[in-house]
């Protein structure tokens, strides 16, 4: 509804049918778009040593050279850091895709041992319980709480399980 000034106090002029179609053919255009937009940006998930922001903490070759270990981060902002990753990639990782390769939340590479045993250590991060993120009030739940055991095989080494240690 539109508001005129004129001579009288007030006239009411009443949007005509085409203007209503027009202003709904606008917001589902933006809805539309917005949708594309979100769906471009979210869909790369795919983390790789060659991304501008990514930052390799450590990188540890397993004694017989068959594996490697890498700790990393991206720098996301101000702050200059993210959540830590760790991977169990090829000896040669530069451009790989990484996600494949990473450990399941609630476990941390710790390093090799001498047998040539990846050391792992069970951790609850603070950002999330048994995959489960809350966060206002909404939860969610992110994956299958993961399970690794001393014995496991984890992209062909063989898992160690330790204690964390704060």
């Amino acid at each position: 509804m539109l508001l005129r000034r004129s001579r009288r106090v007030c006239d009411v002029v009443w949007p005509r049918p085409y203007q209503r179609l027009k202003m709904r053919g606008r917001i589902a255009t933006l809805v539309v778009l917005m949708w594309c937009v979100t769906l471009v940006g979210c869909g790369s998930s795919a983390r790789r040593s060659t991304d501008p922001d990514f930052i390799l903490r450590v990188n540890s070759v397993l004694p017989n050279g068959e594996l490697r270990l890498l700790e990393y981060q991206y720098d996301i902002g101000a702050l200059g850091y993210s959540r830590t990753w760790w991977a169990v990639t090829p000896p040669r990782f530069e451009g790989l895709d990484l996600t494949p390769y990473e450990m399941p939340y609630g476990y941390m590479a710790v390093g090799w041992s001498p047998a040539n045993e990846l050391l792992v250590e069970r951790w609850k991060p603070y950002y999330y319980s048994n995959c489960t993120l809350a966060f206002s009030g909404i939860t969610m739940q992110l994956c299958t709480p993961p399970t690794l055991s001393t014995g496991d095989l984890f992209q062909g080494a063989r898992v160690v399980v330790t204690a964390h240690k704060e």
